[in-house]
């Protein structure tokens, strides 16, 4: 990429870097209705090419996404959480026969990594917004940092 490209995207990783910290969840909102809006565009644009199937499947899809996204989220966000507390406790009891061989203070280190795991998925399962509200303000932070480093390279 030539410098003024590197700058540019820079640029855009601190700005949206900014927005993720200022609007959190609600850049989830302003995506859904970006991409419901894009579907039903898309459906209009069919309509008028006379591809009726195609633009029924994007009409619906669209309506879908900007009427029912948070639903569909929250659902993911479920199950997400599920697979992340299985995860923590498969490594709990694939840990546990090597941890038997380890001093107190290794076993401590051990079975951290899986406890956080459970108490990372314990936090989206009964608290969805602050956890993430707390990872879209350290995405935010990244992206800044990225673009900050972005900005300051010299090629």
């Amino acid at each position: 990429m030539r410098l003024k490209e590197i700058k540019f995207a820079g640029l855009l990783s601190v700005l949206l870097g900014v927005l993720f910290i200022i609007l959190k969840q609600d850049v989830i909102t302003i995506s859904m209705c970006i991409i419901g809006a894009l579907f039903i565009a898309a459906a209009i644009y069919d309509l008028v090419k006379k591809a009726y199937p195609f633009a029924i499947i994007k009409g619906v899809i669209g309506l879908s996404i900007i009427v029912f996204g948070w639903l569909f989220i929250n659902l993911a966000l479920f199950i997400l959480a599920a697979i992340i507390i299985a995860f923590g406790l498969l490594q709990i009891v694939g840990i546990k026969a090597i941890a038997d061989l380890c001093g107190t203070k290794q076993k401590i280190f051990i079975y951290a990594k899986p406890v956080i795991y459970i108490l990372a998925g314990l936090c989206l399962l009964l608290n969805q917004w602050a956890t993430m509200g707390f990872a879209f303000i350290f995405i935010g932070i990244l992206l800044i940092i990225s673009g900050i480093i972005l900005l300051f390279e010299k090629r």
